[in-house]
C-alpha cells in the first residue's frame, strides 16, 4: 500500500492516497509511519492542510511517533 501511496502523491492524487490509507485499515493491515508519512506528503502536495493535520493526528492515536519528515509535510501543508 505504501508504494501505491508513494505514487499518489508524487501524482498530485492526494484523495486516492487517503482512500488508500482507509483501505489499508480496512484490510486488517495497520499503517506504519511511513504509510502515514505518505498519506500527509501527499495532502500537503493537495494543499488540503486540514487532512493532513487530521492523518497526523490519526497517526499519534495510533501510538505512532512523528518524525522530522512526518513535521515537515504537515508544516508545509500549512
Amino acid at each position: 500500500y505504501t508504494i501505491k501511496i508513494n505514487s499518489c502523491g508524487r501524482q498530485s492524487r492526494w484523495t486516492e492516497a487517503v482512500h488508500l490509507l482507509g483501505e489499508m485499515r480496512r484490510c486488517q493491515s495497520e499503517p506504519d509511519a511511513i504509510a502515514y508519512n505518505a498519506t500527509i506528503s501527499a495532502t500537503e502536495k493537495g494543499a488540503q492542510w486540514q487532512a493532513a493535520l487530521q492523518h497526523l493526528a490519526a497517526m499519534q492515536h495510533a501510538k505512532l511517533q512523528p518524525d522530522v519528515i512526518t513535521q515537515s509535510a504537515a508544516i508545509s501543508a500549512c
